[in-house]
């Protein structure tokens, strides 16, 4: 399925860059935006115009140009794949964001002393800015330093400075820039700071208008800001693990995160009578691709059939009544339950052509030839 259609998704995203962010859906609560560059005081008169709750189910008609807002800030700072095992502040995973411009939790997390006190919310905030500063430094971690060997271990860390240098320099330049370690400090003070307000206005807001499910909060910063600290979470975590990474000429490849497991506890992938254990292996690229087509087929509804012309899956109005197509449903997790690429031309005849690639034999009077094997015709 991934050779098939991260492809296609590739081209399509290329002609059409809202495809990424369209599907994507915002999670039942309620939103707000803050600006740390003001006092809690002028972010409280301005407010009104800067949440919006999110109901299950249900489409968002008034301030749509805020819902576009969230979406987009959101849709880069959540845990990948829902998974919490990606999460900063592990081992509680209480904080479902991924970078210094948002806080997301539960409500009964932020709002209730039944998971932590009020002492231990603000200490818990603090360990996830602390965190933060630690996970940055992961970033290298997806490039595999294999050798043992001081020499080639000297060499291999190299030709990693080498390939963040060629391919990843914007984000190297963001972790060094003082401005950017000068903006957390100021977002991390005013969070703190300012805790107990904000949970006052969430408390004092539930009454007026209940909400449900998430609190998220995020700072007012550009979508290019976004988008580079997503880039910076996601890239020592788009595999699966670090332990089947490897280089591929000028890329590296791993095991993709979603479907494919292969821990101690959920090991049904590992090919064990093979000289590599892992069942495929992926490009960065590739890898960041598939996570966003997932959301795509995962946006066109679980448990049922869904059916999309070969060559036009991507595009609006596609026809779905055809043979050549791809059948695929979803289950519950947002998992491919059922796949199947049926690539025929439209046409009332087909033809298989099957070659002995394994050069199987069959007796012939009294010799032995390489075996042929009929086309299969309509």
């Amino acid at each position: 399925m991934l050779i098939d259609l991260v492809d296609r998704y590739k081209e399509a995203l290329h002609n059409e860059p809202s495809l990424k962010i369209e599907p994507y859906k915002l999670k039942e609560g309620v939103y707000v935006k803050l600006n740390p560059d003001k006092s809690w005081e002028e972010n409280k008169k301005e407010v009104e115009d800067r949440y919006l709750i999110v109901e299950k189910n249900t489409q968002i008609i008034e301030k749509r140009e805020l819902f576009e807002w969230f979406q987009i800030r959101d849709y880069y700072s959540s845990v990948l794949n829902d998974d919490l095992n990606k999460a900063i502040d592990l081992p509680a995973r209480k904080i479902h964001s991924t970078n210094y411009l948002t806080i997301f939790a539960k409500e009964d997390v932020l709002l209730t002393n039944n998971v932590f006190s009020k002492v231990e919310k603000k200490k818990h905030i603090e360990y996830f800015y602390n965190q933060l500063e630690k996970s940055y430094t992961k970033i290298y971690d997806v490039y595999p330093i294999t050798a043992k060997k001081t020499d080639e271990k000297k060499e291999q860390l190299e030709k990693r400075e080498h390939f963040f240098q060629m391919y990843y320099s914007h984000l190297l330049d963001a972790l060094q820039s003082e401005s950017r370690k000068k903006r957390i400090e100021i977002c991390k003070n005013f969070i703190l700071q300012h805790l107990d307000d904000i949970l006052s206005f969430f408390i004092k807001l539930k009454e007026k208008h209940p909400y449900k499910n998430y609190i998220k909060i995020f700072i007012e910063a550009s979508e290019n800001e976004y988008e580079t600290e997503s880039k910076i979470y996601l890239l020592p975590r788009i595999f699966t693990t670090a332990d089947y990474n490897a280089i591929a000429g000028n890329d590296i490849v791993g095991l993709p995160s979603g479907d494919i497991t292969m821990n101690s506890k959920k090991p049904f992938y590992m090919l064990r009578t093979m000289e590599t254990k892992a069942p495929i292996r992926v490009s960065l690229e590739e890898a960041m691709l598939r996570k966003d087509l997932y959301k795509w087929l995962e946006s066109k509804g679980k448990f049922k059939t869904h059916v999309y012309k070969y060559n036009n899956m991507f595009r609006k109005g596609n026809d779905t009544d055809s043979r050549s197509a791809y059948h695929f449903s979803i289950n519950a997790n947002g998992s491919i339950d059922f796949y199947e690429n049926v690539p025929f031309i439209e046409s009332n005849e087909f033809e298989f052509y099957i070659e002995n690639i394994t050069g199987a034999l069959e007796k012939v009077n009294n010799d032995y030839v390489k075996k042929y094997y009929q086309p299969i015709v309509n």
